[in-house]
């Protein structure tokens, strides 16, 4: 990871205070990223961003407020000049039980925070600077969402949901620069205990991510470390410009997997 060189991007990172959110952002922030991190107190956000360093910012914005998620946006190119990255960790799951034990409070909350808000803060991210100027979007799904496990239905339906609109996303945003990526963090054998946190450990299995440009579906890297490398948006933009040049021309040369 610290072989990646993010200077001068910034990324925002939802539900950041702890776990995986916060272990992104440490690692961004080594990579020499700026980073955003959001949790639902102040307090919390700026604790957070504490433990990553002076490269970090904490702001309290709850996942499905729109107005705080306008706000952080607007915070976030107001003190670092740009929105590079946006990484959709921030999820919930008051919902656990059998499916028809459920009521509607509960399936609101669980699809507001798991899938509402990822397109919200997309579409807000897209709007003030990837539109424009390209970018780079995590989404963190679950395995769960191709699999059923007892007494997380509607959780995994969440999920499932959320890496379909990210597919979605990728093949309607195709015609900006950038990526649109897919994370399915979970508890792969593979990544078992990958982050310490309050709670324990967290894993994460394989990062799929697809490209704007192509409107491909790709399967690379793991949580954390997961493949950060093709967050560098520019960088990635670049190789693929050389490489067409190289093909036209008729030159051998490495292609990007």
């Amino acid at each position: 990871m610290t072989s990646l060189d993010l200077t001068g991007r910034t990324a925002i990172i939802t539900g950041a205070s702890r776990g995986i959110g916060l272990a992104i952002a440490q690692q961004l922030a080594a990579a020499g990223a700026h980073v955003v991190l959001t949790a639902r107190r102040q307090e919390a956000a700026d604790e957070a961003a504490a433990q990553v360093g002076d490269r970090a910012l904490g702001v309290g914005a709850h996942a499905v407020d729109e107005n705080a998620a306008r706000r952080c946006v607007d915070l976030t190119l107001e003190r670092f000049g740009s929105v590079d990255i946006l990484i959709n960790n921030a999820g919930t799951n008051p919902a656990y039980g059998p499916l028809l034990e459920q009521d509607h409070a509960r399936f609101a909350k669980i699809f507001d925070v798991n899938l509402w808000a990822p397109l919200m803060w997309t579409s807000l991210v897209v709007t003030a600077w990837m539109g424009e100027h390209g970018g780079a979007v995590v989404n963190t799904a679950s395995i769960g969402g191709m699999h059923q496990s007892p007494a997380m239905g509607m959780y995994n339906a969440t999920k499932a949901a959320l890496i379909h609109v990210t597919k979605q996303l990728a093949l309607e945003l195709h015609r900006h620069p950038g990526e649109c990526d897919l994370s399915r963090g979970g508890s792969h054998q593979a990544c078992r205990g990958a982050v310490e946190g309050p709670r324990g450990s967290v894993g994460g299995d394989h990062c799929a991510r697809t490209n704007r440009g192509a409107g491909r579906h790709s399967e690379r890297g793991r949580v954390p470390g997961f493949g950060c490398r093709k967050l560098d948006h520019r960088r990635n933009h670049d190789h693929r410009r050389r490489s067409t040049a190289r093909q036209r021309a008729g030159i051998p040369g490495r292609t990007q997997h």
